[in-house]
């Protein structure tokens, strides 16, 4: 459980802090400012807040792997960077995924029932409660929009076992397309929003 926990935990943070950073400076009046910048615009504020997000987003998750020896046994494995490295790409579409609804909500109290709702998606569909074998196709189906149903997969089997990473070859591949699909969702809707 603590390993899925870490996994949740590292998928969730960044669209909680990107969303709420973006609805922070919608709220404070603080957004055309940064758009109204020399050099910056839309691009440059996402890649900003996704950066300065996927940064603390590491820091935590190196820390929690420092707590987590004495606290429960678990140690960091050969492969640490590897494994960073795929974390990398959940964190990285969990942030253009929180930033692309932080965006289409209209206030805070929207930004909330949306972190809400992802919380609840990431929990019910990518396997952290039971397994995905038993599931219902359709729970089976909607698994694979969750980057914490590859990425957890790959950190409790780290962590757990020191399996590398290479032997989840196909769910790196689909954390990429998450990754990549996420930040053209993004993509479109500044595009959109200029």
């Amino acid at each position: 459980l603590v390993p899925r926990t870490i996994a949740l935990m590292v998928v969730l943070l960044p669209f909680v802090l990107v969303a709420r950073s973006f609805s922070r400076e919608v709220a404070f009046g603080t957004l055309p400012v940064l758009l109204g910048l020399p050099r910056a615009g839309w691009g440059t504020m996402a890649a900003g807040k996704i950066a300065a997000c996927m940064w603390i987003v590491m820091v935590v998750l190196l820390i929690i792997f420092l707590a987590v020896y004495p606290l429960f046994g678990f140690s960091p494995k050969p492969g640490l960077v590897l494994q960073l490295a795929v974390q990398a790409l959940a964190i990285f579409a969990s942030a253009c995924l929180g930033l692309l609804v932080a965006i289409l909500a209209r206030n805070q109290s929207q930004i909330y029932l949306f972190i809400a709702a992802y919380f609840l998606v990431l929990v019910l569909v990518s396997g952290f409660l039971f397994p995905l074998e038993t599931a219902a196709p359709i729970v089976q189906l909607a698994s694979y929009f969750s980057p914490l149903t590859f990425s957890g997969k790959i950190l409790e089997s780290w962590l757990s076992f020191g399996t590398s990473a290479f032997t989840f070859i196909p769910d790196v591949l689909f954390l990429s397309v998450q990754a990549l699909v996420a930040a053209a969702l993004l993509t479109c809707l500044i595009f959109y929003a200029r």
